[in-house]
């Protein structure tokens, strides 16, 4: 019959099919994490990792704020010759890297926020400038 039974107290039991086993799990949202700047994986060329304390400084910060969500961890780093851009890189579970895009409006990342309802995470840089990514953006 291709069906599961889970047994419980009293003898009450939950019955079900294979096909509800194996169906896909719901993805939790992004996660904003801090992790040190000297962790960062492997960096791509013409980009650095420069996190900033807050807006308004010029003092870099020791840790970074990432995204984590379906997997991969994203990191937003600034570029070398200093555009007002930021390199949003996707990184897998051993450190490669996934997927990279250039987001024109902001640098030197300081906080990263995610709304829920909207589904996008912004990334929060100097000047309190930022750029916005949808969450079907970086889930491709």
């Amino acid at each position: 019959a291709k069906t599961v039974t889970f047994w419980g107290q009293a003898n009450q039991s939950v019955t079900m099919t294979w096909n509800d086993l194996s169906a896909e799990c719901v993805q939790p949202d992004p996660v904003v994490e801090t992790r040190p700047s000297t962790s960062a994986p492997s960096i791509p060329a013409g980009m650095k990792c420069a996190c900033m304390v807050d807006q308004q400084s010029t003092a870099i910060n020791p840790n970074c704020p990432v995204i984590v969500y379906k997997g991969k961890t994203f990191w937003a780093f600034s570029y070398i010759d200093n555009r007002m851009s930021m390199g949003i890189v996707a990184y897998d579970a051993s450190g490669k890297v996934c997927t990279t895009w250039e987001k024109p409006g902001a640098r030197y990342v300081y906080k990263i926020t995610v709304d829920n309802t909207a589904k996008t995470v912004t990334f929060w840089g100097q000047a309190n400038q930022s750029v916005t990514m949808t969450w079907a953006e970086l889930s491709m």
